[in-house]
């Protein structure tokens, strides 16, 4: 029962700012009602039936929610709580972690004498205090993490002094990636797992950079190194080595189950049925293409590639070409190769802004006639134009 509180114990240490900080006494309720953001309403029926605690008659409203089979097996006071909402995740993991009790200290006038301020300062809890006594373990990891490298064909990361680059270049190790690829190779039974599979049957040999099959039955998971969507080809790689089993090299990865060879992991990711289809965008270009100007879907165009990751960006382009140089195509000195090669100007330049280019979409670049072809095309000079042929005319 939560103790009397408000206007018959003002005095409480539940009490701030004249209310009761856990919100009690609670409402009546015949049914729980559960709410994504807060505590739920738990059923609390007037019965009539109250006990006497400090002299004050507390009924259910008072009751604080938790379970009798926990209370009889630990004979202790525990506050059980329904968390049906995702914040409870965060909330368990900073609770567990969150260490010992703490508090503030504050020293005042001139001391620089930072061992004796760091003396001052050490607090001992209880809780720390018998635990150390006890001589129980301060921290514990289970079960091992083997963190596994991702990185693209000859794109692996390597340190050197200055002046040793080339040294270091030689001296090139493999990574847990290209050992997996080795070890894919000669081992028929590797070619069973998945890249993220391999810690849990085999060990990571850091001297020797190879996998080693694993003597102790001790479980270890991998993990492998993050990659945002944004990151392209890196990030398509990920996906792939999270699917595919008994890949012998990079090639392997781009390969689909029917034998063809695809140019980059994007496409072999879209060949397996790895990503979504690009409906969504169609629809959207599509529909914007009737009420926006060229110049405003082409901003809209590069605001999909840059944050919405379409599965084939090129075909994208290739839809919706002739509405993205719309406002070109208008200009008659101006052949259709220009028109298409000033849009892509155009997009590059807007996908610079975020540290994108037309390469990291597999987009087309502009061709070298565009150059040519478009010095002739100056807005001021076709402004010129047209107002000297309107005058001419009239």
């Amino acid at each position: 029962m939560h103790d009397p509180c408000g206007l018959a114990n003002p005095n409480s240490p539940c009490m701030k700012d004249g209310k009761c900080s856990k919100r009690f006494p609670k409402s009546f309720s015949e049914t729980t009602h559960t709410n994504d953001s807060t505590y739920p309403l738990y059923q609390r029926r007037n019965d009539g039936k109250s006990i006497f605690k400090r002299g004050i008659a507390l009924d259910n409203r008072w009751v604080v929610p938790y379970n009798p089979y926990l209370l009889s097996r630990y004979m202790a006071h525990i506050n059980l709580e329904v968390c049906n909402s995702i914040k409870a995740v965060k909330y368990m993991y900073k609770y567990v972690y969150k260490g010992h009790d703490r508090v503030m200290v504050e020293f005042q006038g001139e001391q620089d004498d930072e061992i004796r301020r760091f003396v001052d300062a050490r607090y001992v809890s209880a809780s720390e205090s018998c635990w150390r006594l006890f001589q129980f373990d301060m921290q514990d990891r289970y079960p091992a993490v083997q963190r596994l490298a991702l990185q693209l064909e000859n794109h692996k990361s390597v340190t050197y002094r200055e002046g040793h680059a080339e040294k270091a270049v030689r001296r090139l190790k493999d990574t847990t990636l290209t050992a997996w690829f080795k070890e894919n190779a000669i081992n028929r039974e590797a070619n069973t797992l998945l890249y993220t599979d391999m810690p849990e049957h085999y060990t990571w040999d850091s001297r020797t950079c190879i996998w080693k099959k694993r003597q102790r039955n001790r479980l270890a998971i991998g993990r492998m190194y993050s990659a945002h969507p944004a990151e392209g080809e890196r990030f398509f790689l990920r996906l792939l080595l999270q699917h595919v089993r008994g890949a012998k090299s990079f090639e392997d990865l781009k390969r689909s189950e029917v034998g063809t060879l695809h140019h980059t992991f994007r496409q072999a990711a879209s060949a397996m049925g790895l990503l979504e289809d690009d409906d969504e965008w169609i629809n959207c270009m599509a529909e914007s293409a009737f009420v926006a100007s060229a110049s405003q879907l082409r901003q809209l165009f590069v605001t999909i590639l840059i944050f919405c990751n379409p599965t084939d960006p090129f075909s994208l382009w290739n839809t919706f070409q002739d509405q993205l140089a719309e406002d070109y195509s208008h200009v008659e000195s101006m052949t259709a190769e220009a028109c298409v090669s000033k849009t892509l100007e155009d997009v590059n330049r807007l996908l610079m802004i975020h540290n994108r280019s037309l390469k990291d979409y597999q987009l087309p670049e502009p061709t070298e006639s565009y150059a040519t072809a478009c010095q002739v095309w100056d807005p001021n000079e076709q402004r010129q134009i047209a107002q000297s042929k309107n005058e001419d005319e009239s």
